[in-house]
C-alpha cells in the first residue's frame, strides 16, 4: 500500500491462503487479507464470514456450516486449492456466470439437479432433490465427477451402484437411457464454464430421465417414474467412497479388488461407452465387450479359440490357481434378449478342443498354427486333472447407429452330462 507520492506504508509477502509476512517499516495496519478475509491481530486468525481461517495451515478451525454438501473436507480452505477457487464467504453457492469457473464440482451437480427437479415434480424430481440433499450431496459429487472424468462407467462396481435389486426385466432399455443420461450430464457439468452450460446439462438430465420413464411399460410416466426414481435412490447405496476431485484436476477411478467368476454370476455389468454403433455388428462386438469386462473384472486374461468363421469357444482363460479351464460362450444382441446357448457345453467345448488341437481345424475350418497350440495345452492341463467351468455371458449391445453402454450378465451354463475330454483315445 502505498501515498499518491508512491512512498510505502504497508508491504507484505502474501501466501496461498492470504497469510501476510509483514515487512519492517510498514508504518499502518493493514487488516484486509485474500478472497474477502479480514486478518485478527489478537488471534491471528482470519475472519471470513462465517467461521475462521487458519491461514498458515489453509484450514478453517470449524467445520462448515454447509455439512457435507461442501465436500467430503469440512475444514479445507477451496478444496485445497487456493489457486483454483476462491471462498468469500466459507460457502459456495452458484449465484451468476461469474461463479461457474471457480464453484466445485458438487455445487454445479446440485446446481444442475435441482434445476431438473423444477422441472420435473414428482418422484423422478424428488429423488433428484434426494441425491444432493446436505447429507447426500458429497457422496453424489464424488461418483458423478468420476463418470465426468472417465467419460464413461466404471466397470465393475457400476452395476451393484445402480441396478441393485432392479434387473434388464424390469427397466428394459430404460436402463441404457438413465446410465447414458448420467453420464452425459456429468461431462457437461464437469466442462461447464457459464450458468447455460449448467441450464444445458439440467436440460439433458431433465430429458433423458423423462424418455427412460415414457419407455417404461404403456401406461408412460405414471407406472415409470417410480421405477426411474427407485433406480435413480440406488445411485448411493455403494457408491465407493474417494476424495471429491477438483474440477479441473480428475481423480481416476477407484481401485476394485479383482473378481472371480462365481462372484459376478448374476451381476449386471457395464462395457465401455460406444458411440455410433454399426448395424448388425453384435456378435464380434458382443465378444469383444465381454472380453473387455471380463478382463477388468478378473485380472486375467481371455481369448477365443475360433475358425475364421466365428465357429468354436468364443472366450477361454487357463486359471493355474484353481486348476479351471474358465469357458463363457457370448450371447449378444442390439435388438432385445440375447437368450441362452443350446446343448451341452461339455461336448461341445470338447469337440472344439479335440478337433482343434489334432486336426487344426474346427468345424472343418483351418485355424492357425498358435490356436491349435492353445488346444492341445488345454488338452494336456484336462489331462492332467483341470476341471472344465462352462458360463454364458448375455451383452445387451446399443442398437443400430445409436451411442450407450453395453450391459452384460454372467450365468452358469447348465450341464446336461457330464461328458469330459478322453485324453486315453
Amino acid at each position: 500500500m502505498t501515498r499518491k507520492d508512491r512512498t510505502v506504508l504497508w508491504q507484505a509477502g502474501v501466501g496461498e491462503y492470504g497469510q501476510a509476512d509483514v515487512a519492517q517499516g510498514s508504518s499502518i495496519e493493514m487488516p484486509l487479507r485474500a478472497s474477502n478475509q479480514y486478518f485478527d491481530a489478537e488471534t491471528g486468525l482470519h475472519y471470513n464470514i462465517h467461521r475462521y481461517l487458519d491461514a498458515r495451515q489453509g484450514s478453517y478451525i470449524s467445520p462448515d456450516p454447509l455439512g457435507l454438501a461442501a465436500g467430503p473436507d469440512l475444514y479445507r480452505f477451496g478444496l485445497g486449492q487456493p489457486h483454483r477457487f476462491v471462498d468469500p464467504s466459507g460457502l459456495a453457492p452458484i449465484r451468476s456466470n461469474a461463479d461457474v469457473p471457480t464453484a466445485s464440482f458438487a455445487d454445479r451437480l446440485q446446481y444442475v439437479f435441482e434445476k431438473a427437479a423444477e422441472k420435473y415434480p414428482g418422484d423422478v424430481g424428488d429423488a433428484l432433490k434426494d441425491l444432493v440433499s446436505p447429507t447426500s450431496l458429497a457422496s453424489t459429487a464424488g461418483l458423478f465427477s468420476i463418470w465426468a472424468v472417465a467419460q464413461t462407467t466404471p466397470v465393475g462396481w457400476a452395476a451393484d451402484v445402480l441396478l441393485a435389486g432392479i434387473g434388464y426385466a424390469a427397466l428394459g432399455e430404460a436402463i441404457y437411457t438413465v446410465l447414458d443420461t448420467f453420464v452425459t450430464a456429468s461431462i457437461k457439468i464437469y466442462d461447464a464454464k457459464c450458468l447455460s452450460d449448467l441450464d444445458g446439462a439440467a436440460g439433458v438430465l431433465g430429458k433423458g430421465l423423462a424418455s427412460a420413464t415414457v419407455g417404461i411399460g404403456t401406461s408412460a410416466a405414471i407406472a415409470g417414474a417410480p421405477k426411474i426414481a427407485s433406480l435413480i435412490r440406488q445411485v448411493l447405496k455403494k457408491a465407493p467412497a474417494g476424495k471429491l476431485p477438483a474440477v479441473k484436476e480428475p481423480t481416476p477411478p477407484p481401485a476394485v479388488p479383482l473378481a472371480t467368476l462365481e462372484s459376478l454370476e448374476g451381476k449386471q455389468l457395464f462395457g465401455p461407452r460406444l458411440s455410433n454403433v454399426a448395424k448388425q455388428n453384435d456378435g464380434r462386438l458382443g465378444e469383444q465387450i465381454a472380453k473387455q469386462i471380463l478382463e477388468a473384472e478378473t485380472g486375467g486374461k481371455f481369448r477365443s479359440l475360433q475358425n475364421g468363421s466365428g465357429n468354436g469357444a468364443d472366450l477361454i482363460r487357463i486359471n493355474s490357481e484353481t486348476k479351471t479351464i474358465e469357458h463363457i460362450e457370448v450371447k449378444s444382441s442390439q435388438t432385445g434378449n440375447p437368450g441362452r446357448p443350446k446343448g451341452d457345453p461339455n461336448e461341445r467345448f470338447n469337440t472344439w478342443i479335440l478337433q482343434a488341437a489334432n486336426q487344426k481345424k474346427i468345424a472343418g475350418k483351418n485355424i492357425s498354427s498358435e490356436d491349435q497350440m492353445f488346444a492341445q495345452t488345454i488338452e494336456r492341463l484336462m489331462g492332467d486333472g483341470y476341471r472344465l467351468d462352462n458360463k454364458v455371458m448375455q451383452v445387451i449391445i446399443p442398437k443400430p447407429g445409436s451411442s450407450g453402454t453395453p450391459i452384460a450378465q454372467l450365468f452358469p451354463w447348465q450341464v446336461k452330462t457330464s461328458t469330459l475330454i478322453d485324453v486315453s483315445a
